[in-house]
């Protein structure tokens, strides 16, 4: 019965061993899959971190390309701005111009009549003084005459 006793021990030893064995595999395969998970955790972290930098990074990239798109469009306008200075400064100029031809064909027209009228007047003068001669001879011819019949 000892023998029983102890062949009981034993097996109950070996069942004690075979139980803390299994729930040491098992608490193994929990730390296991523990690990796993924190791996598997920290991959997903850093993929998210690396996709968090890829989308600051592409969001950057957009800021910048709307940058140069502001810069070129404000540069154009800038340019337009210029053109267009230009331009009104060429149609001022042409107007000026046109201001200055019209007024040198007023002034033009003014001398020409100026000068006609000018030469009407000396006409008239040369005709009152050559008719003013005229009546003076006669006068001086119709006194010499009185005179000579009066003689």
């Amino acid at each position: 019965m000892k023998y029983e006793e102890q062949k009981l021990k034993e097996a109950e030893q070996k069942l004690k061993d075979v139980e803390t064995q299994r729930l040491r595999e098992k608490e193994i395969q929990k730390l296991r899959e523990d690990e796993e998970f924190r791996a598997k955790e920290e991959q997903f972290r850093q993929t998210e971190l690396d996709e968090i930098a890829e989308l600051k990074e592409l969001k950057l990239k957009e800021q910048q390309r709307k940058d140069k798109e502001e810069n070129l469009r404000l540069k154009k306008e800038e340019q337009r701005l210029k053109d267009l200075e230009i331009q009104k400064a060429i149609e001022a100029k042409v107007a000026e111009q046109n201001r200055i031809r019209e007024e040198d064909e007023r002034v033009k027209e003014w001398e020409r009549k100026f000068d006609e009228e000018q030469a009407k007047k000396e006409e008239e003068l040369i005709r009152k003084f050559s008719t003013k001669k005229e009546d003076n001879k006669e006068n001086t011819k119709k006194e010499s005459n009185k005179e000579n019949n009066d003689e």
